[in-house]
């Protein structure tokens, strides 16, 4: 069995690629066989796991316009993880979608088959026909919201589509909850914006993701915060993956016992 989740925000610059990463690279670092799906035009997710792309790669693309399953685009990162990349081939994905038959189901149709037990999906900051494929495709979602003043602008517009996607395709579609992110814990900000989560959403996760200096440089060097040593955000990610499992009903598999 399969789970998927998607990693989704309208609003860009909230670590939401950085949140599908470390959440993928987390469930790998377990022992599960996971993938990471890259549906965002600039395949930032791709990147830092490593992967190049040229005319050539199988990419989410040909999943959604040739009907190529999943299995055959993914590709070895990492132990346990896979990613089905993703390029500037996409930008124009939204509008081509749009003309095409079921293309709301394109990406739910390629994921048939899959040997993973895990799916993270990586969304672009919009909430085009890429998003929307995703949230079809998935089985839960969840929303990563910087600490920052308006944080929640754009919620209300997610939850719109989220909507649309549940009376149409996918009704058992589950909210897992906002995951604060780029968190300064002593600040005033980070408090008042942690407590609004808290009163609006009471899934939000407690599971704060603190900012990390060395985030740019673990990107530059095409890693993750979990392979330096010590990080308190690669931590801050190894505990939000062991919440999500929990809420997912798979928190046996979050002790660490199939690593290897």
């Amino acid at each position: 069995m399969t789970v998927t989740i998607a990693i989704a925000n309208a609003k860009g610059g909230v670590g939401k690629t950085t949140t599908a990463l470390h959440l993928a690279a987390a469930f790998a670092e377990r022992g599960l066989a996971t993938l990471a799906v890259d549906v965002d035009p600039q395949g930032t997710l791709t990147q830092q796991l490593g992967i190049a792309t040229d005319h050539e790669t199988l990419t989410v693309r040909e999943v959604l316009f040739d009907n190529r399953p999943l299995r055959d685009v993914a590709v070895p990162a990492r132990p346990h993880l896979d990613v089905a990349p993703a390029d500037l081939r996409l930008a124009d994905a939204d509008l081509g979608l749009a003309q095409v038959g079921g293309g709301d189901l394109r990406l739910r149709k390629g994921m048939r088959g899959l040997p993973h037990e895990v799916v993270v999906i990586d969304c672009p900051p919009a909430l085009g026909k890429l998003t929307f494929n995703a949230l079809v495709a998935a089985d839960a979602y969840l929303v990563p919201i910087d600490s920052a003043a308006f944080a929640l602008m754009g919620m209300d517009m997610l939850f719109r589509t989220v909507e649309e996607v549940r009376e149409y395709f996918n009704p058992d579609l589950r909210f897992l909850g906002p995951v604060l992110t780029l968190a300064e814990p002593r600040t005033v900000v980070t408090r008042a914006v942690y407590d609004q989560l808290r009163r609006t959403y009471p899934e939000t996760f407690a599971t704060m993701i603190r900012r990390s200096q060395k985030a740019k440089e673990v990107a530059f060097a095409q890693e993750t915060l979990l392979d330096i040593e010590p990080t308190t955000t690669g931590d801050d990610y190894r505990t939000l993956a062991d919440e999500v499992l929990g809420r997912l009903g798979l928190g046996a598999l979050a002790d660490g016992t199939r690593v290897g």
